[in-house]
């Protein structure tokens, strides 16, 4: 859970409760050190009133994670939307357009490409009509340095083109024995989504292709022209979800502020 909505203090003990001075008049200076002090260790403060901050700047924009599976895109992203709690926001899981065509067409075959395509045709038609353009959406996706997925990659920002949004796009990526770590872990495997589990087929992914860069031009594509668009890598391997999110809206806000380019 993002800690911006924890209710109780993440780490808290006993021993940290027995460690605040009964309270009385000649010590309440101690007790209110004391206090802060913990409070401070426990709860980040500033980290949190940062990223707090930073959600309540951001205004409409597209958000892109691009990873291969297991990489922790979508708990990010609904890190990063648990962040914006004051923000209009939708999260677009590309697991919305897998999944259906998977229980329907199984193998991946062309069938199964057909009708995820038509799905995802259909999902960014009514993004790009959605009445509100304060709106943030958050979406995520598993694209490679290929002809086949920069096409798809196009269709992804032109909903931000045709919203005229800026696009802020991530590839995320950590170490190769902690991510196949990531790729098992029993929320991965035990959900009911159809999601990848097996490292050997990970192993081919990470060795035989890379995550799209949206500048580069040997793909045949300018994807800058007519938007605004900013593209950077996150390594989250000593990341929390909460710390990438956190990453991340300070990245756009500071672009929104005027820092501009590309990573």
């Amino acid at each position: 859970m993002c800690r911006l909505c924890t209710t109780r203090p993440v780490g808290w003990s006993t021993s940290r409760r027995r460690s605040v001075p009964k309270v009385g008049y000649k010590n309440r200076p101690e007790v209110i050190a004391k206090l802060e002090d913990i409070w401070r260790i426990v709860y980040r403060v500033d980290d949190i009133k940062s990223c707090a901050m930073s959600a309540l700047r951001l205004s409409g924009c597209v958000i892109l994670l691009n990873g291969f599976p297991g990489v922790g895109k979508l708990t990010i992203a609904r890190c990063l939307q648990s962040a914006l709690v004051n923000v209009r926001s939708r999260l677009i899981d590309n697991h919305l357009m897998i999944d259906p065509a998977e229980a329907i067409y199984p193998g991946r075959g062309a069938p199964y490409r057909v009708f995820r395509d038509r799905m995802r045709q259909a999902i960014f038609d009514d993004l790009k009509a959605l009445p509100e353009d304060d709106t943030v959406l958050i979406m995520t996706c598993s694209l490679g340095a290929n002809f086949e997925d920069a096409a798809v990659f196009a269709e992804y920002l032109e909903v931000a083109r045709s919203r005229n949004m800026p696009c802020y796009t991530f590839t995320m990526y950590c170490v190769r024995e902690q991510h196949k770590l990531r790729l098992q872990s029993p929320d991965r495997i035990l959900g009911e989504r159809s999601k990848l589990v097996q490292p050997a087929v990970l192993d081919d992914l990470l060795s035989n292709n890379e995550l799209l860069n949206p500048f580069d031009r040997s793909l045949g594509y300018e994807f800058e022209i007519g938007m605004h668009l900013k593209h950077s890598s996150l390594d989250v391997i000593e990341l929390t979800p909460e710390e990438s999110a956190d990453r991340i809206l300070n990245i756009i806000i500071q672009d929104l502020e005027g820092a501009g380019g590309k990573d």
